[in-house]
């Protein structure tokens, strides 16, 4: 769990540093955003961009599927794997009579 915390807080961090540093963060629309400067300028051919690069797509891209990946896919395969790991203890604990008589005898007391 440490380690996802790790990534949570590394990833928008390393992003946002990237983004800084190659002058990505330009004004878009009411705020700041990740665009080229002057907007549109990747669109039409005659507009030169003064800022921003043209990798901007990319890095979004994989920003973005690396939260989808830590929001939707790592939490339910955890619940699933401790679901499975739960269960296979259950079984285990079941089956051995050693193990009943001691559960047996805590509930008595």
């Amino acid at each position: 769990e440490k380690w996802i915390h790790f990534v949570c807080v590394c990833l928008p961090l390393a992003y946002s540093i990237w983004m800084i540093t190659e002058e990505n963060i330009n004004p878009y629309g009411s705020g700041c955003y990740g665009a080229s400067s002057p907007l549109g300028c990747q669109a039409d051919p005659d507009l030169v961009c003064e800022r921003g690069s043209d990798r901007i797509n990319l890095a979004m891209l994989i920003v973005g599927l690396g939260q989808i990946i830590i929001y939707f896919v790592i939490p339910p395969c955890s619940m699933l794997a401790l679901y499975l790991f739960l269960g296979q203890s259950k079984k285990r604990s079941q089956s051995s009579k050693g193990m009943r008589k001691i559960i047996e005898a805590a509930r008595k007391k």
